[in-house]
C-alpha cells in the first residue's frame, strides 16, 4: 500500500467533508450534509490490510473530531477528540468482518456498506456525546442544537445522503485501485 496516496486522498476527502457542510442548500435542510469520508472509510475497509485499515479509521475519525468543533454557551469552540475516531473504528471493524462476504469491486457493495457503517458511526458518536453530557465538567458545552434524538435522526438522514453519494464516489475510488497497490487476494481459478 502506498501511504502517500492515502495522505493525498485523506486530505481531499476531508476538504470535501468540511466544504460540503458549508453549502447553503444543504444547510437549509437542517444542516444535513453527506459524508465523503464515510465512503472513503468503506473503500479502505474493503481493500486495505486489516491492521493498517484500523489505524486509518482511527486517524480519519480523529481528523473529523479535530476539524469540527463544539460551541460553548459563553463563547468559544471546544474540540473533543474521540467520538468520531471511536465510531469510525467500530464501524470499520464491522466492515472488516463483512468484507470477505461481499463482492469488493461493486459499487452497490460500497453503497450498502456506507449505509451500514454510517448507521454504526452515528449511533456510537451520538451515544458518546450523550454520555459525555452527563459529566459535571461538561456544563456549557453544546453537543446538540436540539436533542439527542433529533441529532440522531439528522445523522441518519445524512447517512442516507452519503449512501447516495457513494454511487459516484465509490465508482471513482474503485477506478483508483492501481494507484493504491493493495495486496488483494485473488480468487483461485479452477483448472476445469
Amino acid at each position: 500500500m502506498r501511504w502517500v496516496v492515502f495522505v493525498i486522498f485523506a486530505y481531499i476527502f476531508l476538504a470535501l467533508e468540511t466544504g460540503a457542510s458549508q453549502i447553503p442548500a444543504l444547510n437549509s435542510m437542517g444542516g444535513v450534509s453527506p459524508s465523503f469520508l464515510l465512503c472513503f472509510v468503506v473503500f479502505l475497509a474493503l481493500f486495505a490490510p486489516r491492521v493498517i485499515a484500523l489505524w486509518m479509521f482511527w486517524l480519519l475519525g480523529l481528523l473529523v473530531d479535530i476539524s469540527t468543533g463544539l460551541f460553548r454557551e459563553g463563547g468559544g469552540i471546544v474540540f473533543i477528540a474521540g467520538p468520531h475516531a471511536l465510531g469510525y473504528v467500530i464501524g470499520g471493524l464491522l466492515l472488516l468482518q463483512l468484507r470477505s462476504l461481499v463482492f469488493r469491486e461493486r459499487v452497490l457493495t460500497i453503497v450498502l456498506l456506507t449505509l451500514l457503517c454510517g448507521l454504526v458511526v452515528s449511533v456510537v458518536t451520538v451515544g458518546i456525546f450523550v454520555v459525555r453530557s452527563w459529566y459535571p465538567e461538561s456544563l456549557g458545552t453544546v453537543y446538540f442544537e436540539t436533542s439527542a434524538t433529533k441529532a440522531l435522526l439528522q445523522r441518519f438522514i445524512a447517512v442516507l445522503y452519503s449512501a447516495l453519494l457513494a454511487i459516484p464516489v465509490g465508482w471513482l475510488l474503485v477506478r483508483t485501485l492501481p494507484l493504491w497497490d493493495f495486496q488483494i487476494a485473488r480468487k483461485r481459478r479452477s483448472a476445469w
